[in-house]
């Protein structure tokens, strides 16, 4: 992989990425798997692709600060977007353990990027809603603490977030309006 952080990146990577992320979304909780060479520094491809996608300009993202490195910083402004306090975001890329922020932007029309380690071999989540005709199961491993949230979320009808778990270079999107049971 070619690890890039200049502007040449976004606009090469901008129409692919804007496809893989929408596949995603479409059919929630199958695994998208993305093909570009260039990444963001710091990130895998799959999250380097959803960012992508979902940054424009004046967009707002957070950034969480294990991943809120100089060169992805200056990537980003470099496309326009405002990196800014968590409550502010359009965007937040948070890593896996970062429960807390993912409380602290219920209720709000956010979007998070999730690295985890892997999208298979944890405990089934089975997922029901817009899009799934039936029911889906996926097993990505997850950190306990981002498992306990799901639940809890679930049990207290917590207005969702959208989400979107990366791993390398493959992503599954868990929409809002999906319903997420933890098995």
């Amino acid at each position: 992989m070619t690890q890039m952080n200049n502007e040449a990146v976004w606009p090469a990577m901008r129409p692919a990425a804007g496809r893989h992320l929408l596949n995603a979304i479409g059919k929630p909780g199958s695994r998208t798997s993305v093909n570009t060479h260039a990444i963001l520094p710091g990130l895998s491809v799959a999250s380097s692709v959803a960012l992508e996608a979902l940054v424009n300009d004046g967009a707002s993202v957070y950034l969480d600060p294990a991943l809120a490195a100089e060169p992805l910083q200056e990537a980003l402004w470099q496309q326009g977007a405002h990196l800014t306090e968590l409550h502010q975001s359009d965007v937040a890329l948070l890593t896996a353990d970062n429960v807390p922020a993912l409380r602290a932007l219920e209720g709000r029309n956010v979007t998070v990027i999730m690295a985890v380690p892997s999208l298979s071999g944890g405990l089934t989540l089975r997922l029901r809603g817009a899009q799934i005709s039936e029911s889906r199961a996926i097993a990505p491993q997850l950190p306990m603490n981002l498992l306990n949230y799901l639940r809890e979320r679930a049990a207290n009808h917590v207005d969702a977030l959208d989400l979107i778990l990366t791993c390398g270079d493959s992503m599954v999107s868990l929409p809002a309006r999906v319903d997420i049971q933890v098995c």
